[in-house]
């Protein structure tokens, strides 16, 4: 209980200190004044969702949930040069992973040819020493493309 009442006590001296820089935004007292004194009284009912919204999120929950996971791809730049690598430890099972999400599983050279393709539409990045678009964009075209 203590530590409760020394806890507000900060916090009203610090929006004081606050006050004391900013004081335009009026009293303490005044902001005290407008915060509700229970936040749960004065909101809505929550909604509850009818028998067909129901359907649709749970068939929504199940695609979501069968669906192929893609690991995320980063540029690497080391003395080796700079090249594309999966966010995942076994680079083999990444592909395989991509592979399905694009609806390819028998050959690598679609996966590629599209992230190849991607990487050349996308915005190069500036940071990097090579011809790279960033990592977050490339994802983000990745998931885009997903089946």
């Amino acid at each position: 209980m203590e530590e409760d009442t020394a806890r507000l006590q900060r916090k009203r001296e610090h929006i004081d200190e606050l006050l004391e820089l900013f004081p335009f935004w009026g009293s303490r007292q005044a902001m005290e004044r407008t915060r509700p004194k229970n936040p749960e009284a004065g909101a809505e009912p929550k909604y509850e969702p009818s028998d067909d919204e129901r359907a649709v999120l749970a068939k929504q929950a199940q695609r979501l949930k069968d669906q192929v996971r893609v690991p995320r791809m980063n540029f690497v730049e080391d003395v080796r040069g700079g090249r594309l690598e999966f966010d995942h430890p076994d680079q083999a099972i990444a592909a395989a992973l991509l592979r399905e999400a694009f609806g390819t599983t028998t050959d690598g050279q679609f996966a590629k040819g599209l992230i190849g393709y991607l990487c050349t539409v996308l915005l190069t990045d500036e940071n990097s020493g090579f011809d790279y678009p960033r990592a977050e964009d490339l994802n983000r075209a990745i998931s885009y493309c997903r089946r």
